[in-house]
């Protein structure tokens, strides 16, 4: 089982956008897939699910010491090998600022999945974009932390705190942990994709930018706002293709063992 988690934040990259795609977009190549939302939005798990909200058990309760356990909480959806681990607004109130490295919650997420490393090929988790206690559990559950990144002329300044928190799980937790950032929503014929692909090789390297390129456009609204990944809902698109390619470079990654550990 590898543990993806999608993480940035800044609002409006498309973190859940992403998870959405990527997890139908892999499970559309015949894995296993398993979405964790860990953010108390709930998007993520709206998009699956209907009434979500009133579930018994939500992911939250993993936080609370109550003994819940991951499949009392995992729920089918309408696509074929994908499954969902939902939030509620629950998971605020679990939420705290500061001080992650020394609170014991924050290993609630790695815990809980130990018991699904047979039963699925991929995790994806989806997080809120914010600092807070939650998203750092998310990178500690994570074999690889992919970040969302929306070209722009601030986008390397905003990734300070992913990349903290990341090399703090690096040094403290799992130093084989590794971190990629890719370019999404990407205009055609702008500029900017460019110079913020540029910007993030000096800030991380060449190793830690993936090639693939995610694109902007109406049918993702479309698509998420039916519930569905791209995908399904627009087999031949271009961004249906892109998100197939981010997979299957995220494939490589993993399973090849040619992702590079980011220097802390």
């Amino acid at each position: 089982m590898q543990r993806v988690t999608i993480i940035n934040h800044k609002g409006g990259p498309g973190k859940t956008t992403t998870t959405v795609n990527l997890a139908g977009a892999l499970a559309g190549l015949g894995h296993r897939v398993l979405v964790v939302d860990v953010d108390g939005q709930g998007d993520v798990s709206s998009v699956f699910l209907d009434h979500h909200e009133n579930l018994p058990l939500t992911v939250a309760d993993f936080y609370n010491d109550s003994g819940v356990m991951l499949q009392d909480v995992i729920q089918p959806t309408t696509i074929e090998g994908l499954a969902i681990a939902p939030a509620d607004d629950r998971l605020n109130e679990v939420d705290t600022t500061h001080n992650f490295e020394n609170d014991p919650r924050s290993t609630a997420l790695l815990d809980a999945l130990e018991d699904a490393a047979d039963d699925y090929d991929y995790v994806l988790l989806d997080c809120a974009g914010k600092v807070h206690l939650t998203g750092y559990s998310a990178i500690v559950a994570a074999d690889l932390v992919l970040v969302p990144v929306e070209c722009s002329r601030f986008a390397v300044r905003n990734l300070a705190t992913v990349h903290r928190e990341f090399c703090s799980v690096q040094q403290l937790i799992n130093p084989d942990i590794a971190l990629q950032f890719f370019l999404s929503k990407v205009q055609p014929r702008d500029k900017t994709a460019e110079t913020t692909r540029k910007s993030l090789e000096k800030a991380f390297g060449v190793e830690q930018v993936m090639q693939t390129e995610i694109p902007f456009g109406k049918t993702f609204l479309t698509a998420i706002n039916i519930g569905k990944p791209i995908t399904i809902h627009s087999k031949r698109s271009k961004g249906s293709l892109q998100t197939i390619a981010l997979a299957q470079e995220l494939i490589e990654l993993l399973q090849g063992g040619n992702h590079v550990q980011a220097a802390a």
